[in-house]
């Protein structure tokens, strides 16, 4: 039988693109606020909570380092509306069968840092969600039924390849089927992942595919966002 991958080839061959891929990302544009208007644009952080930047079994120190960029970020659009996701499970959560047990409600590793609570004001939503793709919970269905003009998302959080991921492609796809015209805009220096040597997942790498594959499907990726 065939290999589905011949290592050998693969690796020779891969090399090639992968630098291409990585040169990419270098000389990435920088927006200003100035360029978004109020009334069709919304901050969206996605899971930057204690459970997965400071504490539990699936927080990374490396994530934890995005805090100091989200805060400037939401203190930026302080007058814009502003989503914040949060992971919250059960003890009974199905997707316990995929991944360690992490945020479990009423705990302190459901809750948003500390850092970013000043920003929870009567100018944003928070959307409770028990699974990875944000755009599938209620609270975000709810939100999103009477906020249609809110066609440019910058999206902020953890992690990369993952929650960050999962809503960025569902998201875009929901624009793109009912013929809407918008932006989702990453700030490469606002999201982050993960190291885990025993899963192979190195944070590097699984970044450049997550943006990679993000940009393919017509989400930007940029350098920075000015005040």
């Amino acid at each position: 039988m065939e290999k589905i991958f011949d290592k050998d080839k693969f690796i020779e061959k891969s090399k090639g693109f992968l630098l291409n891929i990585i040169e990419s990302f270098e000389n990435l544009p920088t927006l200003k606020v100035s360029d978004f208007k109020q009334e069709d644009t919304v901050v969206v952080n996605v899971d930057i909570i204690n459970g997965f930047c400071k504490e539990g079994n699936l927080s990374s120190d490396l994530v934890g380092k995005i805090i100091p960029y989200a805060v400037k970020i939401n203190e930026y659009f302080k007058e814009y509306h502003k989503i914040f996701f949060v992971d919250r499970h059960t003890k009974a959560s199905a997707e316990f069968n995929s991944y360690l047990e992490h945020c479990i409600e009423n705990t302190s590793e459901s809750e948003i840092v500390d850092e970013l609570k000043p920003f929870l004001d009567g100018n944003s939503t928070v959307c409770f969600k028990n699974s990875v793709n944000g755009f599938l919970c209620e609270d975000y269905s709810k939100w999103l039924k009477i906020n249609r003009n809110k066609t440019n998302i910058i999206v902020l959080g953890d992690v990369t390849d993952i929650c960050v991921l999962n809503y960025c492609l569902t998201q875009k796809t929901f624009f793109n089927e009912n013929n809407i015209n918008s932006r989702i805009i990453i700030p490469i220096k606002g999201v982050e992942t993960y190291d885990l040597d025993i899963t192979n997942h190195d944070a590097q790498l699984m970044n450049l595919f997550a943006l990679y594959n993000m940009r393919m499907n017509g989400i930007e990726v940029v350098e920075d966002i000015e005040g």
